[in-house]
C-alpha cells in the first residue's frame, strides 16, 4: 500500500521592476508580476498608519497566478514631500512588495 505524496512547489512571486519612481506629476507605470502560486493585491498603509489614496493599481481584484502586467497610477504630489507607497502581491506563504516613490 502506497501513501499519497504531493509535490511541494516552492512559492515564487517576482515583480519587474519592483521599484517605480515618479516625478511630482500624476502618471502611470507598469510592472510585470510573475507567480507560480495564487496571489492577491493590496496597497499597504503609510508609515503613519493611514490609507494611501494617491496610489492605485488596476489589478486590485486580481486573484491568480502566472504573468500579469500591473499598471500603477499616482496622483499629482503638490505637497513638496516625497511619498512612498507599497503594493503588496500576497500569497499564503509571503508577500512581494512593489515600492512606489513619488517626488
Amino acid at each position: 500500500q502506497f501513501a499519497s505524496c504531493e509535490k511541494y512547489i516552492l512559492p515564487e512571486i517576482q515583480a519587474t521592476p519592483d521599484t517605480l519612481r515618479f516625478t511630482a506629476a500624476a502618471g502611470s507605470q507598469t510592472s510585470l508580476v510573475t507567480s507560480n502560486v495564487k496571489c492577491s493585491v493590496s496597497i499597504s498603509k503609510s508609515e503613519e498608519g493611514e490609507e494611501i489614496t494617491w496610489l492605485t493599481c488596476d489589478k486590485m481584484d486580481y486573484k491568480g497566478k502566472g504573468e500579469e502586467i500591473f499598471t500603477l497610477t499616482v496622483t499629482e504630489n503638490g505637497s513638496g514631500k516625497k511619498r512612498i507607497g507599497n503594493v503588496l502581491i500576497s500569497s499564503e506563504a509571503f508577500d512581494k512588495k512593489i515600492v512606489v516613490i513619488q517626488d
